[in-house]
């Protein structure tokens, strides 16, 4: 079915997530005026954790970085 007693969590403590469009022209935009151009995506996440906050004085951060090829292209 499709309803909410279907939802499931993926994935915790995301503070952001970013789309960057890679054009034929090689060059990155987050808002690309002609899809006809994206060649990649460039998909950065990052996460906090504050389980560790007590020994490490803070929240730690990671992040990842991929980019996305476009099929067919």
């Amino acid at each position: 079915g499709t309803g909410a007693a279907d939802t499931q969590v993926i994935a915790t403590n995301i503070t952001n997530l970013q789309f960057r469009y890679i054009l034929d022209t090689n060059t990155e935009t987050d808002a690309p005026v002609d899809l006809k151009q994206v060649r990649a995506v460039r998909v950065t996440i990052t996460g906090q954790t504050v389980a560790t906050q007590v020994q490490s004085g803070g929240p730690k951060t990671k992040q990842i970085t991929s980019v996305v090829k476009l099929r067919n292209r």
